[in-house]
């Protein structure tokens, strides 16, 4: 049984983590895992510009994907956030040929306010059809969205997830990734770089459990 707050990881640190958890299942261990998130109090984010997005690539070796067969036109799935212009340079480098963007719906109302006014030129340029709004404090409900889109993707694409935004959507997109083998997983530094800022944590709280095991992966 293993308990993993997703609150409190970097998110390449969080990706190592369940890549490790990954590895035991494949190696036989049957593993009972527990997310766990709390949504932040909100806070306006600064009006500095984000740092750089020094390297746009898969988030670990095991998450980069491999597409059932070679030259399929990439489709990016990217989760929106607060990061100012950082999910416009990702897609303007990755190039895909299909957009879709995935809007988090929070408890925390204005959350969605700054999340619009920071990505308007993605949401200006995108088809209605292919915004995704999600509940941020329902992580079985991120699944099963984006496993019902991933189901007809991978036979015609590769998928590629690109998750800003919040944790807990970062960390089913890595759960995802377990279920399909042809999906990838980036990650945008400059997280690191960013100076530490004192969040209060809200009273909103979510948990998801689930079963891993090497013949059904995950449950």
């Amino acid at each position: 049984r293993i308990f993993v707050d997703v609150s409190a990881f970097p998110r390449r640190i969080l990706a190592a983590v369940l890549d490790a958890i990954r590895a035991a299942v494949a190696d036989g261990v049957l593993v009972n895992l527990t997310l766990a998130y709390r949504l932040a109090v909100f806070s306006r984010p600064s009006d500095r510009p984000a740092p750089a997005n020094r390297r746009v690539a898969p988030v670990h070796r095991n998450m980069a994907g491999w597409p059932r067969a070679p030259g399929l036109p990439v489709h990016l799935i990217v989760g929106l956030g607060y990061e100012r212009g950082k999910a416009l340079g990702a897609v303007e480098y990755i190039q895909p040929v299909h957009l879709s963007l995935f809007f988090p719906e929070s408890p925390e109302v204005r959350f969605a306010k700054q999340v619009q006014t920071r990505n308007h030129e993605l949401l200006e340029v995108v088809r209605e059809e292919s915004v995704f709004h999600y509940p941020v404090m329902d992580p079985a409900a991120q699944f099963a969205l984006l496993s019902s889109l991933l189901q007809a993707m991978v036979t015609n694409s590769k998928p590629v997830l690109l998750p800003f935004g919040p944790k807990i959507f970062y960390a089913v997109c890595l759960l995802i990734s377990f279920r399909f083998s042809e999906v990838s997983v980036w990650h945008v530094s400059g997280e690191e770089d960013e100076p530490a800022s004192q969040v209060r944590p809200s009273s909103h709280v979510t948990f998801a459990s689930l079963s891993l095991r090497a013949d059904s992966k995950a449950a």
